[in-house]
C-alpha cells in the first residue's frame, strides 16, 4: 500500500482487506496517499525512440519551430518499445494498490486539451491553497513531468551496482511520482515546495535522486509557457515535441544543487548516480564536458554560476546557500540537534533564491524510529496535519508504501506484503531473499 499527498487526491487500495501493519516494513500510522501511477501520452518526433531536446543556451531551452545549431550528437540511446496511451497493464509482478484516475484519450496536437479525470469524490479532496479555479492543475497532463520522465530516461543511466551504465527505465510507480513532483497549476506555479519519498532499502531511492539532481541541473525544468501543440525541446539531438496545453520547460538560470546526508559516504549513493553520469564515455551526459562541465568527486561546476555539491552537515551549516533543488538523503537518521539544523538551515536557503527559480526539495527515507524525532517523523506528522485537515498549507508530495500482513508465521502473506512495500522495485529484490532475512534471528 502506498500514500500520496499533496493537491492530487487521497485515496484507498482497491483490492487490500484491512489487516496490521507489519512491523519491520512499515510501523507507521495513518497513511494518505497520492495520485496513482498512469500511463504516459507522449508524442514523439524522432524514429525509433520518444525523444525531445533543448538548444544550447543554458543547456536546453524551449523553443517554437526555430532552426539552430545542436549540440554533438550524444551516444546512441538504445531503442525501447513505446509506452501506449490509455489503461496500463501492471507487470505481473507489480500491484495496483490505488483506485485508477480515468484516463480521456489526448489525441493529437491539434486537440483540445487533454488531460486526466478525476473522479468527483476526489475532486473534492482538493488542495485548499489553490483556487476551485484551478482543479484543472490536478490533471497529470499538466505537469513538467512527462518531458522530465523522458528526459531521465533518454539521458541518463544507472550509477554504481548490479546495473551500472544500463539506460533508465522506470515503471508506473516511479513515473506517477516525477510526474506528480513537476505538477504545476493554472499559472504554471509549481503545486509542491517539497517531497518525500519513503521506500524500503534496495529500492533505488538515492538512485532516483540522482536522476532529478541531473535534470534539475541541466533539463527544462522550470515552466516557460503553455505549448500550442507542436513546439518542440532540443538537447543532444534528441528532440522532444510538445502536446497542444502541455507545460513547456525551460532551464534553472544559475542552478545550485546540493546533495545532503549524514556522512560523506551516505552522500556517495546520490552523487556516485551523478557522477558516472557525467563522468563515463558510455553516458549521453559525458558530451556535456565539450561545454565546460567539469565533474569532480565532491562538486560539478556548470558554466554560467551553477554548480552540483555534496555535503555533510559541517559544510552546509556554514555555507550562505542559493539553492534551487536540494536533496535530504535518508532523514530517518537526521535526528540529532546538529543534523536537524542542517535540514533547517539549507531548508531556509531556499528562500533566498528569486521567487522565479521556484526552488524546492526531496526527502529519501526508509521508515523512521518512533520518538527520536527525526526529519522524517516530522515530516509524518505533517502529512497527518494535511490529511486531517489541520494544515494551512498543503504544498507537500507524500509518497509511503507499507505492507500489511496478519500473522508473521503465515510465509505466503508476509510474500504479499513485501510485494507491497517493494512495489514496482519488488523486481530486483527478490522475495524469497526478503523473507529468508525476515526469519534470520541474527
Amino acid at each position: 500500500m502506498r500514500r500520496g499527498l499533496g493537491g492530487m487526491d487521497v485515496r484507498r487500495g482497491e483490492d487490500r482487506e484491512p489487516a496490521q501493519r507489519l512491523g519491520s516494513l512499515g510501523r507507521s500510522r495513518v497513511h494518505v496517499e497520492r495520485a496513482p501511477n498512469t500511463p504516459r501520452p507522449r508524442a514523439v518526433t524522432a524514429p525509433g525512440h520518444p525523444t525531445r531536446s533543448s538548444q544550447r543556451q543554458g543547456v536546453g531551452q524551449a523553443r517554437r519551430r526555430r532552426p539552430e545549431a545542436r549540440l554533438p550528437a550524444a551516444p546512441a540511446v538504445p531503442q525501447r518499445q513505446e509506452r501506449q496511451a490509455g489503461p496500463h497493464q501492471l507487470a505481473p509482478s507489480h500491484r495496483r494498490v490505488v483506485e485508477p484516475l480515468a484516463r480521456v484519450s489526448p489525441g493529437d496536437p491539434d486537440d483540445d486539451e487533454p488531460r486526466l479525470g478525476l473522479p468527483a469524490r476526489h475532486r473534492a479532496d482538493a488542495s485548499r491553497d489553490v483556487d476551485e479555479r484551478s482543479l484543472g492543475a490536478r490533471r497529470r497532463e499538466r505537469s513538467l513531468g512527462w518531458l522530465a520522465v523522458w528526459w531521465m530516461e533518454t539521458f541518463t543511466v544507472h550509477g554504481p551496482g548490479d546495473i551500472v551504465g544500463q539506460p533508465t527505465r522506470f515503471g508506473d510507480e516511479y513515473t506517477g511520482f516525477i510526474v506528480d513532483a513537476y505538477a504545476v497549476d493554472d499559472t504554471g506555479r509549481r503545486l509542491y515546495d517539497s517531497a518525500f519519498l519513503s521506500r524500503p532499502k534496495g529500492c533505488d531511492k538515492s538512485g532516483l535522486a540522482g536522476k532529478f539532481s541531473l535534470f534539475e541541473a541541466f533539463g527544462p525544468a522550470r515552466f516557460s509557457g503553455w505549448a500550442q501543440g507542436g513546439e518542440t525541446y532540443e538537447f543532444l539531438g534528441q528532440v522532444y515535441t510538445y502536446r497542444r496545453g502541455e507545460p513547456m520547460g525551460r532551464t534553472v538560470t544559475a542552478p545550485m544543487v546540493r546533495i545532503l546526508a549524514t556522512e560523506e559516504e551516505q552522500t556517495g549513493n546520490t552523487y556516485g548516480t551523478i557522477y558516472h553520469n557525467l563522468t563515463s564515455s558510455e553516458s549521453p551526459l559525458f558530451s556535456l564536458q565539450a561545454w565546460g562541465v567539469i565533474a569532480g568527486l565532491s562538486q560539478v561546476v556548470i558554466p554560467g554560476g551553477g554548480m552540483i555539491k555534496r555535503s555533510t552537515s559541517g559544510a552546509s551549516s556554514k555555507d550562505g546557500g542559493l539553492e534551487t533543488f536540494v536533496v535530504f538523503d535518508e532523514t530517518h537518521l537526521y535526528n540529532t540537534p546538529q543534523l536537524r539544523e542542517m535540514y533547517n538551515v539549507v531548508r531556509d536557503n531556499l528562500g533566498k533564491r528569486a521567487a522565479n527559480a521556484e526552488p524546492w526539495f526531496i526527502e529519501t527515507t526508509t521508515m523512521f524510529a518512533p520518538g527520536e524525532e527525526s526529519v522524517a517523523e516530522k515530516t509524518f506528522a505533517y502529512a497527518d496535519a494535511i490529511e486531517e485537515k489541520r494544515a494551512r498549507r498543503t504544498r507537500l508530495l507524500f509518497d509511503h508504501r507499507w505492507g500489511e500482513v496478519k500473522d508473521l508465521a503465515d510465509e505466503a502473506a508476509l510474500a504479499e506484503a513485501f510485494r507491497e512495500a517493494y512495489g514496482d522495485a519488488i523486481e530486483w529484490n527478490p522475495v524469497e531473499a526478503l523473507i529468508d532475512k525476515a526469519y534470520d534471528p541474527r
